[in-house]
């Protein structure tokens, strides 16, 4: 069931406003070569006619052909031509990118889809490098086989060479003249079909890979404010830097705690070994004498220092013998801890 109506045209100049008022949305025009066009003056749509057309309330859709037979050559002419196209309807006309650019099958393929035509769109495709998309104008065992395996993402149909069936992938159906002379009357099968409206009014398209780049080199290089030093760094810079000191700050922290582990496992050696090797008082001195006994330290004499003994009222007398002050809650037995 069509929802809309639209015409194509090469050299007609129809009257818009009638165009128009009969009820079509939309022109097909087209872009070529300038061979091409200097052998069909007035094939080619001009940026005055495009303005015309769009004034008047009109869309714009774009066929590309140069010759009915181009296809035949294969991915090379198709290469070419679609660079050619893209010039020019980027250049030129100023159309919106990822619009779609019908390439034309004018011819009659013999109710199959030929390899060379598949090279052909191919080669289209690699032409138009991402700018605009590739549509596919042609009988419908083309058109039909062309949106099936993704060649091409609008397809119109033409009623030539299709044996009275109607394609139920195709976006336009193409019947032939119409009241205006010149031009050939279409049925719009499902929108949208990569129209100069359509993609101006947000028809997703897929972002190719340069622009995905083109966009992360964007974000990469711009200006972020480091609050630390309250310099303008690029975002890339700073992502790098927060990522190096992230890394910095584990590092650091696992050698604190190698550390930590290191000073307390000395803490228990050193606490091992003073419990295991007690400190021992010089001599066999049994009064703590401080310094340690003379008479018993001098002599190597196993006499204990008891109250009383002759070398104690010795070393009394001339002030030698005394107790040193311990401090409180300290190992008497061990004058290291005495203050």
């Amino acid at each position: 069931m069509p929802v809309g109506k639209l015409l194509d045209w090469s050299q007609a100049r129809p009257n818009l406003a009638k165009v128009k008022a009969a009820g079509y949305s939309a022109a097909y025009r087209y872009v070529c070569s300038d061979t091409a066009e200097r052998g069909l003056p007035g094939k080619r749509l001009t940026p005055t006619e495009r303005d015309a057309i769009l004034h008047a309330g009109l869309d714009i859709g774009l066929h590309g052909e140069d010759e009915a037979g181009a296809a035949r050559k294969g991915y090379t002419r198709g290469l070419a031509q679609g660079k050619q196209w893209a010039d020019y309807a980027h250049r030129i006309l100023n159309a919106p990118r990822g619009m779609t650019i019908v390439a034309a099958i004018d011819y009659d393929t013999s109710g199959i889809y030929p390899t060379v035509v598949r090279d052909y769109l191919h080669g289209v495709t690699d032409g138009l490098d991402g700018q605009y998309r590739t549509g596919v104008y042609g009988s419908i065992y083309v058109v039909d086989a062309a949106l099936a395996e993704k060649t091409a993402v609008h397809g119109v149909q033409t009623n030539a060479w299709s044996h009275g069936k109607v394609s139920s992938w195709a976006h336009v159906y193409q019947h032939g003249p119409s009241e205006f002379p010149g031009t050939d009357y279409n049925d719009v099968l499902r929108v949208p079909h990569g129209t100069w409206l359509q993609t101006l009014e947000g028809e997703n398209v897929a972002l190719t890979d340069a622009e995905i780049l083109a966009i992360a080199d964007a974000v990469w290089a711009r200006g972020v404010k480091n609050d630390a030093s309250g310099l303008i760094q690029p975002a890339g810079t700073r992502l790098v830097g927060a990522q190096s000191q992230d890394d910095l700050d584990k590092a650091v922290a696992a050698v604190a705690a190698k550390l930590t582990a290191l000073a307390g496992t000395v803490a228990d050696a050193a606490t091992r070994r003073r419990q295991s090797t007690p400190w021992r008082w010089p001599g066999n001195c049994q009064r703590r004498c401080w310094p340690p006994c003379q008479w018993t330290w001098r002599n190597r004499s196993p006499t204990s220092c008891t109250s009383g003994s002759s070398h104690e009222r010795q070393a009394s007398a001339i002030g030698q013998h005394r107790q040193r002050p311990v401090h409180p809650g300290a190992d008497r037995s061990d004058p290291r801890s005495s203050r």
